[in-house]
């Protein structure tokens, strides 16, 4: 019977909002971790009992850290400057933090601890692609 009490980690380093962050790397969408995490759920209600999962999953605390990626990839594209604004990014973003958290929400999650976006320029990836202090990082 496996332990579960110290945690589950369905995060893919990488991933972002859109389905098309980190597409082609080998990354896991947020989209398909949710779906991951519902499907878990649904297969530990078959084993454990309704109540039981609901209960375990209310208790739950469910850290996300996400969206920098989305802004580096749109920061680095200038096709993608050309044909969304800023504004129209966030408001895209916003959205689908609002779907995937009611995704979450309505598959029984009740804790969030949700980070911001990291300060861009000082992300791993963004070091990798040569940021330096100077210009932000």
């Amino acid at each position: 019977r496996a332990n579960f009490s110290t945690g589950i980690n369905f995060a893919s380093g990488g991933s972002g909002l859109l389905n098309t962050t980190g597409q082609g790397l080998n990354i896991i969408s947020f989209n398909h971790q949710i779906w991951q995490f519902t499907h878990f759920a649904s297969t530990l209600v078959k084993k454990e009992g309704r109540f039981a999962v609901e209960s375990y999953l209310s208790k739950s605390l469910y850290c996300i850290s996400i969206g920098a990626n989305d802004i580096v990839r749109y920061m680095l594209n200038s096709t993608y400057q050309n044909t969304t604004t800023p504004k129209e990014l966030v408001t895209l973003l916003s959205n689908k933090y609002d779907q995937y958290l009611s995704r979450l929400y309505h598959s029984g999650a009740r804790k969030f601890l949700l980070f911001d976006v990291s300060t861009l320029g000082c992300t791993p990836s963004s070091r990798l692609l040569g940021y330096s202090k100077a210009n932000g990082g």
